[in-house]
């Protein structure tokens, strides 16, 4: 983990559309040798022939694409590429920022998705979801004093991820004079450890790591958002998982089917709590009671 910190640290965020092949050897000829001396496991088509492409929004610890050597770490890239190898298909890291990703989705430049992606009706519409989640994350405020509810960051400056679930709430319920959108996270903690921002409103995953990793959890605090009708889709648990393009329901159908399986086998919950996360963010509202 203190790897992925570094590189969080010194890279840039990635603005151009870039393919970043992994580090498993991605040749075009090891792509061809795959397609003929394997089966798959599944059938499916993808973007382009012996590669599945993913569209990677930086989030760790779920998933970080270093911009300049395409190594891709975080649990994403302990769960994706074995379904690759699987189907016989060299993975391809796609760094992007979140509108720029459910682009590349919906124009056939991707199939897949990564970072924490929040399953919502709007969503669904351009995209393709599961119909269980893979895991579960919650909403929550990062601030130097403790907010509770949306309502407690009124006529406050809030920062926002672009793409994210939290863009459009916030600006309907704070206005959006008191909204500033981010390419990341990460910028959105820079800031507000500037002073340019009171308070970030981000998935509770992502941010308890990204303020952790920068020794700031003394001075601020991540307040996870109760349950609230008003705003049902950004407090409380949110349900994550891999999109995929909508019309590709053969790949939709597969990846689902191969995380039901590493569930089962117990592969999937030693992956998540090797990096750190919870019962709760494996079961959601079914996790055990003593769950901490």
């Amino acid at each position: 983990m203190n790897t992925i910190q570094s590189r969080i640290l010194s890279a840039t965020i990635a603005t151009g559309f870039i393919l970043f092949a992994s580090s498993c050897g991605n040749s075009e000829s090891d792509a061809e040798n795959n397609e003929f001396d394997c089966d798959p496991q599944w059938e499916f088509d993808t973007i382009e022939s012996g590669y599945l492409s993913v569209a990677a929004v930086n989030n760790p610890p779920s998933i970080y694409v270093d911009p300049d050597t395409g190594e891709a770490e975080g649990f994403d890239a302990d769960i994706l590429p074995e379904f690759a190898e699987r189907n016989c298909l060299e993975i391809r890291w796609i760094p992007l920022a979140g509108a720029a990703a459910v682009a590349a989705m919906t124009e056939g430049r991707a199939d897949l998705g990564s970072g924490g992606w929040a399953i919502t009706e709007e969503r669904g519409e351009v995209i393709g979801q599961f119909e269980e989640p893979v895991y579960y994350n919650s909403g929550a405020i990062l601030a130097s004093e403790e907010y509770t509810s949306i309502e407690d960051l009124e006529d406050l400056t809030v920062g926002v991820e672009g793409g994210s679930i939290y863009q459009d709430a916030a600006r309907d319920a704070l206005g959006s004079d008191n909204v500033r959108v981010y390419q990341s996270v990460e910028a959105q903690i820079g800031d507000l450890h500037a002073g340019r921002l009171d308070a970030v409103l981000a998935q509770s995953l992502q941010m308890n790591y990204q303020a952790e990793q920068r020794g700031l959890l003394d001075e601020y605090q991540v307040t996870t958002l109760p349950p609230d009708d008003e705003y049902p889709d950004i407090t409380g648990f949110t349900t994550s998982n891999y999109p995929f393009t909508k019309n590709n329901t053969e790949l939709g159908e597969a990846i689902q089917e191969y995380i039901a399986e590493i569930k089962e086998s117990g592969e999937f919950e030693e992956i998540l709590l090797s990096y750190g996360l919870g019962e709760e963010n494996i079961y959601g509202p079914n996790a055990p009671e003593d769950s901490e």
